[in-house]
C-alpha cells in the first residue's frame, strides 16, 4: 500500500508564492531590437503592394532610422527621401513594433483621406494582421472604425486623419506625418494664421516621456517643412556610390532630435 504525504503550505508560503508570481508579471519585458524582430515577424509576401517576398530585410540606409525609433532618447525623426526608397516602411515597421510591445496611442496624419485609406488597405492593415492578437481584435465589430483601429488585447489604438484635420483634440505617444510637405491646415486659434501640423503635433505630444514623432516626405524645396525640420536635427546624409565612377552622391537625408 502506497502512502502519500500531503504537504500543506502555510499562509506565509502562499503569500510569498503569490508575490513572486506578481513580480514576474510586473517585471518589464525586455524589448527585442526592432531589426531582428521585423525579420522574424513580418512576411513581405503577405502585403498586397510589396514587390518582395519573405522576411523583411531592411536596406542598409533603413537600419539607422529603424534603430532610432527604439531609442528612448530620440523624440523626433525626420526622413527627407525621394520616392520609392522605403521611407514609409520605416514608420510602418515602427508602428507594428510599438503595437506588439503594447500601450500604443498612435496617430497617422496623411495629406488626404483618400491616400490614407489606400495606404491603410495596402500596408497598415495587412501588417497589423500579422500580429495574431491584433488580427482577432480587428476582425470583431468595433475593431475597425472609419478613423481608427482598436486593439484592446495589446492596449493599443491607432487614429488616422487627413491633412486638414485639427489634431489638437487627439492624444498620442507615437505620431507620423506622411508626406509632410503636403500636409497643412488652417489654424483658427492662432489669429487665423496657417500653422504646420508638425508644430501642432509637437506641442500636443510634449507631455509624453516616451513619445516619438516621425516626419517623412519627398522634399519639395529648401523652404519646405521637411527640409526646415531636417536642418533643426542631426542633419545626417546617406550617400550612394556611383557604379561607374565610384563617386558618392547624397541621396537620403535623415535627422534625429
Amino acid at each position: 500500500m502506497i502512502q502519500a504525504t500531503i504537504l500543506k503550505r502555510t499562509d506565509e508560503q502562499i503569500v510569498q508564492m503569490s508575490l513572486r508570481r506578481l513580480f514576474v508579471l510586473l517585471k518589464p519585458k525586455r524589448r527585442e531590437a526592432i531589426v531582428p524582430w521585423c525579420a522574424s515577424h513580418v512576411d513581405m509576401g503577405a502585403l498586397p503592394s510589396s514587390a518582395s517576398t519573405g522576411p523583411f530585410i531592411p536596406r542598409p540606409y533603413q537600419v539607422e532610422p529603424l534603430e532610432a525609433t527604439e531609442n528612448p532618447d530620440c523624440k523626433e525623426i525626420t526622413l527627407s527621401w525621394g520616392q520609392r526608397l522605403g521611407k514609409s516602411t520605416i514608420w510602418q515597421m515602427s508602428l507594428l513594433k510599438r503595437v506588439a510591445d503594447g500601450g500604443l496611442s498612435g496617430l497617422i496624419l496623411y495629406p488626404t483621406v483618400e491616400l490614407g485609406l489606400k495606404t491603410n488597405s495596402d500596408w497598415v492593415l495587412p501588417l497589423l494582421n500579422q500580429l495574431q492578437e491584433a488580427k482577432k481584435d480587428l476582425a470583431i465589430r468595433g475593431g475597425r472604425k472609419k478613423d481608427s483601429y482598436h486593439i484592446p488585447s495589446l492596449s493599443s489604438i491607432i487614429y488616422f486623419l487627413g491633412g486638414a484635420s485639427q489634431v489638437i483634440s487627439y492624444t498620442s505617444n507615437w505620431t507620423v506625418i506622411d508626406e509632410t510637405d503636403f500636409v497643412k491646415v488652417r489654424n483658427a486659434e492662432a489669429e487665423d494664421e496657417n500653422m504646420s501640423q508638425l508644430r501642432a503635433l509637437r506641442l500636443r505630444m510634449q507631455t509624453f516621456k516616451n513619445r516619438l514623432l516621425i516626419a517623412c516626405s519627398s522634399p519639395t524645396n529648401y523652404t519646405g517643412t521637411i527640409y526646415t525640420n531636417w536642418k533643426q536635427g542631426s542633419r545626417g546624409v546617406w550617400n550612394w556610390r556611383c557604379l561607374e565612377c565610384g563617386s558618392l552622391y547624397p541621396v537620403n537625408q535623415l535627422a534625429f532630435i
